[in-house]
């Protein structure tokens, strides 16, 4: 049979958790210890700068087990979570309307290397986004 806090643990991983706030306190380490989950995701309300984000995914680490996923959900344009901390990126369609192939890549690859720099290793940018004329 197995133990109650074996349980807890187990369905922790199912989740990832968002908060408030943009440094470790004692209710967010007691949470994230308690509950082990999976991982954390930030939003812009959680980021003031690239050094205060990465210490922040790595004060949640030191509360969990297992690695966790440490998420944003980044994608240029209204959905930029680092528009405060390292100026505002475009959406993918305004990089599209560009005409130049060339940047669809350069544009993936300067926001998964802003989320890597900051210490997220899953973005929850669209890999597919298709735009329907009415």
């Amino acid at each position: 049979m197995k133990s109650k806090a074996k349980i807890s643990g187990e369905i922790g991983q199912l989740l990832i958790v968002g908060f408030d706030g943009t440094e470790m306190s004692a209710r967010l380490r007691s949470m994230l210890t308690r509950l082990q989950p999976g991982g954390v995701i930030l939003f812009a309300r959680n980021i003031t700068s690239g050094e205060q984000t990465h210490r922040l995914l790595k004060e949640c680490q030191a509360c969990v087990s297992t690695r966790l996923f440490a998420c944003v959900d980044m994608e240029g344009g209204r959905v930029d979570r680092f528009r405060d901390v390292i100026g505002a990126a475009p959406s993918a369609a305004d990089v599209f309307a560009a005409g130049n192939r060339a940047l669809y890549r350069k544009h993936g690859q300067t926001i998964g290397d802003c989320c890597r720099a900051m210490g997220f290793n899953t973005d929850f940018a669209p890999v597919v986004d298709l735009a329907f004329a009415a």
